[in-house]
C-alpha cells in the first residue's frame, strides 16, 4: 500500500508538472501572440497618425494657397476692404482646377486654371458663359492668357450677358471659336 501510494504520488506529481509544463507553455504562446497583436496594432495606429497628419498638412497647403488666391483676387478685382467675393471651382478627374473669383454682384471675374495641359501652338483654352436653364447657348467670354504657368483671365460680364448659372473652360483653334468643341471642365457658379 506503502508503495501503491508512492507511485500514485509520483504519478501525480508527474502529471501535475506536465499539466504546469503544459500551462506555461500555452501561457508564453498566449503571451507572444498578444505581443505580436499589440505591436501590429501600434504600428497601424502609428501608420494612421501619419497619414492623418499628411493629410492634414495637405488641407492646410490647400487652405492657404486658396486664402491668397483669395487676397491676389480682391486685389485684382480692386474690391473694398471687406467686401465680399463669390468663388467657384472647376475640376476635371486629373486634378486639374478652375478657380472663378467674382465681386458680389457676378459681374467681374478673375479666372485662374491650374494643372491644365499645355494647349500646344494651334489652340487657346477658352472660357465660356453657360446662361440658366431656358438661356441661349454658351456665350464666348475670352482666351485664358498663360501668366507664371498658371492660365488666367480677368472679365468683365457685358450687361447683356443673361444671369449665368454655369462657367467652361473648353480647347479651342488658336484665336478661339464661336461655339465650344472641346469641354474640358464645366462647374456651377
Amino acid at each position: 500500500a506503502a508503495r501503491r501510494n508512492r507511485r500514485t504520488m509520483a504519478v501525480a506529481t508527474v502529471v501535475s508538472l506536465a499539466a504546469a509544463a503544459g500551462f506555461a507553455a500555452m501561457w508564453q504562446v498566449e503571451r507572444r501572440d498578444f505581443e505580436s497583436y499589440r505591436t501590429q496594432r501600434n504600428q497601424e495606429f502609428s501608420e494612421l497618425v501619419g497619414k492623418s497628419e499628411k493629410m492634414a498638412g495637405n488641407l492646410r497647403r490647400e487652405l492657404a494657397a486658396t486664402t491668397q488666391e483669395l487676397d491676389d483676387a480682391r486685389r485684382r478685382l480692386g474690391l473694398i476692404r471687406g467686401a465680399e467675393v463669390q468663388l467657384a471651382t472647376l475640376s476635371r478627374e486629373d486634378g486639374s482646377k478652375a478657380k472663378i473669383f467674382m465681386d458680389p454682384a457676378g459681374r467681374q471675374w478673375l479666372v485662374y486654371a491650374h494643372q491644365l495641359p499645355d494647349p500646344g501652338p494651334e489652340k487657346d483654352y477658352q472660357l465660356w458663359f453657360v446662361p440658366k436653364a431656358g438661356g441661349s447657348g454658351p456665350i464666348p467670354a475670352g482666351l485664358m492668357q498663360v501668366k507664371g504657368g498658371v492660365l488666367e483671365a480677368q472679365i468683365e460680364v457685358p450687361g447683356e450677358v443673361p444671369e449665368i448659372g454655369q462657367a467652361a473652360i473648353s480647347l479651342e483653334p488658336k484665336g478661339g471659336s464661336k461655339t465650344p468643341t472641346d469641354v474640358q471642365m464645366i462647374g456651377p457658379i
